[in-house]
């Protein structure tokens, strides 16, 4: 599967800290930068790509949000 950086990066961030909610502020700083601690908007377009590409049937199986906080992935017990 084909991923950009932002979207291997998120989902690389998210995999290591499975099972965790990660803020919009750490997911932002840790893979855009410092200067994009808000642009939650690009966080949300990466989230959805992600989903897409990971779980065709289920979109929200692997990763979770938290609304007004941020983003978890969910441990796939199957």
């Amino acid at each position: 599967m084909h991923l950009t950086p932002m979207e291997y990066g998120t989902l690389k961030i998210l995999a290591l800290n499975t099972n965790r909610v990660l803020t919009y502020r750490v997911l932002l700083k840790n893979v855009w930068g410092d200067e994009t601690v808000n642009d939650t908007s690009s966080l949300r377009v990466t989230i959805a790509t992600l989903r897409k590409k990971i779980a065709e049937k289920n979109p929200s199986k692997f990763i979770e949000n938290h609304v007004g906080v941020g983003y978890r992935m969910i441990e796939n017990s199957e």
